[in-house]
This record gives structure tokens, sequence and C-alpha cells, in this order.
């Protein structure tokens, strides 16, 4: 089962990949492909949840606060990985972003001899807003 599981992503990325980058025509027909075979894998994986909870029985309360635990811990690191103060703590760490300005026309010059545009880092400044 996980074997068919993982080929259906595998072949949902690579058709998706092959789209983006326009490799060949049928890409779309990969990329569909994939997405049905996933979508197939989750319908299923709901309905065995379904199943379990409802007709076996085995969701019992322990089980049921233990997804429910689960849960809020993984909301409060999503929580936590997007605050706004993370950014500082990245960058009290050492960590500097790329300057977006960088790729803004008037950060480039033209050499005049070849016509080549290249990045002129004395021309940019990366605002703080």
């Amino acid at each position: 089962m996980a074997d068919r599981r993982s080929l259906s992503a595998f072949i949902l990325a690579i058709g998706l990949i092959a789209w983006m980058h326009k490799m060949f025509a049928a890409a779309p027909l990969v990329f569909a492909a994939g997405m049905l075979g996933v979508l197939y894998t989750m319908i299923g994986w709901w309905l065995d949840v379904i199943k379990e909870a409802e007709f076996k029985g085995d969701h019992t309360r322990v089980v049921q606060i233990s997804h429910r635990y689960g849960m809020i811990c993984f909301i409060a690191s999503e929580v936590i990985s997007s605050w706004p103060g993370s950014g500082l703590l990245l960058q009290r760490a050492g960590f500097r972003p790329t300057c977006i300005t960088s790729r803004a026309p008037s950060c480039r010059r033209r050499v005049a001899a070849k016509g080549i545009e290249t990045f002129d880092p004395g021309t940019c400044r990366c605002s703080t807003r």
C-alpha cells in the first residue's frame, strides 16, 4: 500500500514539474494521473479512519484526547514558526535576508560594450519597512 501512495505522489510531482517547465505535451495528463492517485489514497485513508472510529470502536476516549493534543501541538508549532518575531531571532542569529530590490531595474546597469545587464550593488539599498 505504501508503495502505491509514494508512486502516486512521485507521479504528481514529476507531472507538475514537467508541466511548469513545458518539458513535454502530455505533462498535464501525467499530473492529472498523479492527482487522481493521491485523491484515491486520501479518500481511502479517510474511509479507513471513519470505519475504525465508528464501527470498530478503535478510537477510545484516550485516543481521541491524543488526537486533540496532537492537533493543538501542530497548530502551536505553526503559530510559533510564523510569528513575526521569528525574523528578529533569525537576524540575531546572523541570518541576513537577500535584498529584494536587487532585482529592480534601477539596480541594474548596462555594460556599454556588450549590452549585458549586471547587478550594481552601489546603486541599491534594501528598505527596512
